[in-house]
This record gives C-alpha cells, structure tokens and sequence, in this order.
C-alpha cells in the first residue's frame, strides 16, 4: 500500500471516532449522578469489666470451727462446704462480714432442697451478715453450704455451730440462767396457740446488752417485741405470735454476759368488775397476775393492792401494747396504787401486777373503784386537780343548738389551765386560762346527748353551767 493511500485510511478513522463521540453527547442531555463516598467509622470498644468465671470448691467445714473466706472482685468464684448433720439437731449458721458485704448463701438438704439464709442489716442498712439462726435440720445426711459471691468482696467469716438443746418451760414460769463467754445464748421451748400475744420479763443482776428473739414452730423468726424499761436492768418485751404449736425463745448475750431471770406470760386477763376485791398470789409458777375491765372516755379509775408486806409489788395499767400508769409503793405500807387516774379511750384495759424483782412470791389482794362522773346537770362541782392528779373531766346533758356558758371560778394567778370540750369525741372547743379567778368559756352544743369537758391543770377549781337563751 502506498503512503497516500495510508494517511486516507487515517482520516476515515479519526472521522468515525469523532462522529461517534457526537452521536453519545446527543443522547446524554440528562444530570449526571452524583458520586458518594463511604465512610466506615471507627468504634472504640469501651473499657468494660470482665468477671472471670472459677470453679466451685468444696470444702469440709467443722461444728464450732469459723472459717474465713476471701472474696476477690469482678471473680465468680462459688465456694461450698460439707457437714454432717442428724436430723433434728438444732443448728445456727451465721456468714459474718469482717471487710466489704456479706455474701448470699443457701443450705442446701440431703434431699437437694434448698433454704435460703437470710440477710441481717446494721442500723446503716449495710448488709453485715447472711444467717440461718436456731434451724432444726429436718434430715440426717450431708447438708452443703453455698456461697455466692456475686456483688461482694472482701473477707467474711463462716460458722456453723450446734445450738445447745432447748428448755422446757412453760407459760408463768420463772427461770434462771448465766451468760458467758463460754455460753453466749440459751433457748427455751414453750407451747402457744395461734395469736398468742405474750410478755417476756427478763432481769438480770448486771447491765449488759442482750438479744431476745422468738422463733415459730416452723423455726422462723416471727412476731415483733418492743422493750419497754421499768426498773434499772428490767425490760417488758411484747410479742404476737401467730403459729400454733412449740415456739422458742432465745437470749444472746451481746457484751460479756452474766445472771439473769425470765418469764413467757400469755396475755389472757380475767374480767374484772367495779368494787371487787381478789384474793391470789404470785408463785415461781405464776410470774403475774392479769385482770381487765372496760373504760369509757372520762372515768376515773383507783387501782390498789395490798400485800400485808408478804410480796414487793408492781403495779401496772395497760392499754394495748401501751404503758400508761405504773405505781410499786406509793399507798400504805409501800403498797402500789393507782388513784383518780382519767381514762381517754372507749377500750378494754388491763390491769397487771407482777413482783418487783422476778420471782418474788406472797399473797396480796386487788379492787377496783370507778368514781361517779362529774355531772354539772345537778350543780356546780369541785374539780380536784393537784400536780399529782392533772387532769379531770366534768360531763353535761346537751341539747342540739343551745348555747351554754362555762365557769371556773378559783384559778390560780400563776396556774395554767387548758379546757378541751367534745361530744361522741369530737372536739367542739378549746380554750386556756391563766392569772385570773374567773373564767367563762361558752359555745353551742352540735347535737343532742353528752358533753365531756376535760380539764388540765394543777390545783382544785370549781366548774358550773348555764344554759342560755
């Protein structure tokens, strides 16, 4: 091929590329589309905190034998220990904080069964221990302890411990025993009916602290006590129990121990009526005596008993689980009486006489005078109020709508009085009066029927009523 005819075939190519490139430009008239580039991002894991899972170890613990365990952080490190035990053999298990939180734990029976310890608190309400307290073992076998660490760390030590067999008792019973070093708790085992509410006398010969605790037949811990202290190292503790069958008390020493006495009494008061007189006694057997009568808003109420110099004894007035008077010698012959004492509640009361110093025995007798009421129906009365009796209350028969005028004549210019009206417990009015002889309180009456006016104060007034128009 010639050189010319080389650079025609040139030509027609260039002529064709070009023509070719006009042809798609033509057909390309829409937006180009946009072109996205992909961003992966980088995620750094954060700092977490990993637990590292340890093998279960068994281990053989011994009765009377505490054991201390270490507990690492952020470690799922399960620890077990073995015992033999028979059954009804009484145990207490305790895991004690000694660093950081107690521990969770389950004892767990020959039979694969499982009881939980329970958690016990500080006043903090940190969790100091994990305990099973006074658990009778219902099986004979190996019985297993496990522990769980999860959320604890530090030191607790671990103990299990034969509890020494109960005594006993029964209900009035008057009891003896020491605390130690070498002998921290005793137990005692009586029978109580369903909804028994009792009353546990403990005094001891020194001060030292103790724990008191009431477990049902079941072995549980139940009921709820309240001390209440009436003379140096005596304390009243008051428990509902509501299980039938062998309950147990428990007393533990807290700090060093010594001598002490105790009483389980059921309350089940005798009906007692105004103006009778009882002839009994108080015996090892027969740690108190209860009677109970019923009160109304306003009475007033004497108490005495005598002993003849037999027996030294308290004199109680309850209402409920409360306390409200108390007396061990202020009648004849260091005798306890309770004298003009108001009553505020529309309740049964009761009246217990127990020694004074636990076990105690000797006759006495005891009556009850209900005063008459105050009525300012018939005239005007002398209230006598002194410091010893304070407080007082007159009544009226009131009319709906009628408007009456009080009166207290005789107040002292230094005396403070204050004067409450109700009727049906409702308060109607209040009013005070100081420095000046006579007072005036009126109101009107709401509706038909009684009206109780209680007084406060210190010395004898005189009250009278008008009714106005």
């Amino acid at each position: 091929m010639t050189r010319k005819n080389n650079i025609f075939l040139l030509a027609i190519s260039l002529s064709m590329l070009l023509l070719m490139q006009m042809l798609v430009s033509a057909q390309d008239t829409s937006t180009p589309t946009p072109t996205f580039t992909a961003t992966v991002p980088i995620i750094t894991p954060l700092a977490t905190i990993t637990t590292t899972p340890f093998p279960s170890q068994n281990h053989i613990i011994e009765f009377n034998q505490p054991i201390e365990i270490t507990f690492k952080e952020n470690i799922l490190e399960t620890h077990t220990f073995s015992f033999i035990g028979e059954a009804n053999q009484s145990v207490t298990i305790t895991l004690t904080a000694k660093e950081g939180r107690a521990p969770s734990a389950n004892l767990i029976l020959p039979s694969q069964r499982q009881v939980s310890l329970k958690s016990e608190m500080d006043v903090n309400g940190d969790k100091v221990a994990t305990a099973l307290r006074f658990y009778i073992l219902p099986e004979s076998g190996e019985y297993q302890i496990l522990i769980h660490p999860i959320g604890s760390s530090g030191r607790s030590v671990l103990e299990i411990a034969s509890v020494t067999p109960a005594i006993p008792i029964q209900y009035f019973e008057v009891v003896e025993g020491t605390l130690n070093g070498t002998q921290d708790s005793m137990s005692y085992d009586f029978m109580a009916a369903e909804g028994d509410q009792v009353i546990v006398d403990v005094e001891t010969e020194s001060a030292f602290d103790y724990t008191l605790e009431i477990y049902c037949a079941n072995r549980n811990e139940c009921g709820s006590g309240n001390g209440i202290v009436n003379e140096v190292y005596h304390e009243t503790h008051f428990f509902i129990l509501p299980k039938a069958g062998t309950h147990r008390l428990n007393i533990r020493q807290q700090n060093g121990g010594g001598a002490f006495k105790l009483a389980v009494s059921p309350l089940r008061p005798t009906p007692l009526n105004d103006d009778d007189r009882v002839e009994t006694n108080l015996s090892n057997t027969q740690a108190m005596r209860q009677y109970s009568f019923e009160g109304s808003f306003g009475d007033l109420v004497d108490i005495q008993v005598n002993s003849d110099g037999t027996v030294d004894t308290r004199l109680e007035l309850w209402l409920g689980m409360r306390l409200i008077a108390s007396d061990d010698d202020s009648g004849n012959g260091f005798n306890p009486e309770i004298i003009n004492n108001l009553l505020l509640d529309n309740r049964s009361y009761t009246i217990i006489v127990r020694p004074y110093q636990l076990g105690g025995t000797g006759n006495f007798s005891l009556s009850l005078k209900r005063h008459p009421n105050l009525s300012l129906d018939g005239g005007s009365q002398l209230l006598n109020l002194s410091p010893k009796f304070i407080s007082v209350v007159a009544t009226f028969s009131g009319v709906a709508g009628e408007r009456v005028r009080l009166s207290i004549q005789g107040i002292d210019e230094r005396q403070q009085m204050r004067i409450t009206v109700l009727q049906a417990g409702v308060e109607i009015v209040n009013a005070s009066a100081s420095g000046n002889e006579n007072s005036t309180l009126e109101f009107v009456v709401p509706q038909d029927g009684q009206v109780d006016i209680l007084v406060n104060g210190g010395k004898p007034v005189e009250m009278s009523l008008e009714r106005l128009k």
